[in-house]
């Protein structure tokens, strides 16, 4: 994995350490895990402070997760990277770091994502001079 694939130092330290969690997984394993874990360890809080309790079950999917990685604790540090990389610059991080990975294709569970460069492309060219209203909704004519 090279440095001069990403476009950012976030991104590039971000999947250096998802990829660090486990050299003997597939990096598309790895990802789905890190993606797991983030998930819970955000839900669990929320669902904490409107139900007055934690998921047992979220709390299961979590620790099952972990265990699947050799050094869970990168996990730990790949979640603190993404989000100064989302501080820094919102964007999508995730979606840009599979591209930068070549993880971008059928393999993923069949998810393509569309570069954010051709996304605001595409979005410029359509738009155009368009503005937002008071509303802010964009008409166009």
């Amino acid at each position: 994995m090279k440095s001069t694939w990403f476009g950012s130092r976030n991104r590039y330290d971000f999947a250096r350490l998802i990829r660090e969690a486990d050299y003997g997984m597939h990096l598309h394993d790895l990802f789905r895990e890190f993606l797991q874990c983030a998930f819970s360890a955000v839900y669990q809080p929320v669902h904490k402070l409107r139900s007055g309790a934690i998921s047992d079950d979220e709390e299961a999917t979590y620790m099952q997760s972990i265990r699947r990685v050799k050094y869970p604790k990168k996990f730990g540090e790949a979640m603190g990277v993404l989000t100064l990389g989302l501080e820094e610059e919102p964007s999508d991080f995730l979606g840009q770091t599979m591209s930068e990975l070549d993880m971008n294709d059928s393999k993923f569970r069949g998810q393509c994502f569309t570069p954010n460069d051709l996304c605001l492309l595409m979005g410029q060219m359509l738009m155009q001079d368009a503005e937002p209203n008071d509303d802010k909704a964009i008409w166009l004519n």
